[in-house]
């Protein structure tokens, strides 16, 4: 089951569980720079929004996204960060996948985008209609 986080209350609640997941998607993606802080600070300024996956009153997985619109003016749900437990059921990746859409569906989203640095996903979420779109290259600009 996905549930949204309502309150600043419950996200502090959370806040282990963000950290959790934050750093293990920095243990597998060391170019990933954000902390749980950054994603905490995010959601509570309400540039984010957070969805728990539960299986009962077990957490075993979260999402931050938001929804932006682009200069096209079409409106996407853009998956900032992820994450699901490892030893969580099968069904909780697809929980998350169907409760994105249904997410993207009631913001009238034109599609669901995200970003990863771990190519294997494209084979993992192709039968569900996902296809790279784009190679993003980056270089940090010195400024001393």
């Amino acid at each position: 089951m996905l549930n949204t986080v309502t309150s600043v209350r419950e996200l502090r609640t959370l806040y282990p569980f963000l950290e959790e997941g934050v750093e293990a998607i920095r243990a597998k993606s060391p170019q990933v720079t954000e902390i749980a802080a950054d994603v905490y600070a995010a959601i509570a300024s309400n540039m984010a929004d957070m969805v728990v996956l539960t299986d009962g009153d077990r957490p075993w997985g979260w999402s931050v996204y938001h929804i932006e619109t682009e200069a096209t003016g079409d409106r996407v749900l853009r998956s900032w960060m992820s994450y699901i437990r490892v030893g969580a059921p099968a069904a909780m990746l697809r929980d998350l996948l169907d409760g994105m859409e249904a997410i993207a569906v009631n913001a009238r989203a034109d599609r669901i985008s995200f970003t990863t640095t771990r190519p294997a996903w494209g084979r993992k979420l192709a039968p569900d209609g996902y296809k790279v779109m784009s190679l993003v290259f980056e270089k940090e600009v010195d400024h001393g």
